[in-house]
């Protein structure tokens, strides 16, 4: 569970990042994800992403 979670987060990042798309936007659609998206509620706030899965 902790391994697919990991695994969200990353490619969910990347989408963002190839597609141009600011994080902060991620804060707007939580709760879409949360409901739609098998594991959404797994995606955490754009500054938890930036600091625990972006490199510096």
């Amino acid at each position: 569970a902790a391994e697919a979670k990991k695994q969200l987060i990353e490619d969910f990042i990347e989408a963002f990042v190839t597609a141009d798309i600011p994080l902060e936007k991620v804060n707007s659609l939580l709760l879409f994800f949360k409901k739609h998206v098998k594991n959404g509620g797994s995606i955490p706030q754009a500054p938890t992403l930036r600091q625990n899965y972006l490199p510096n």
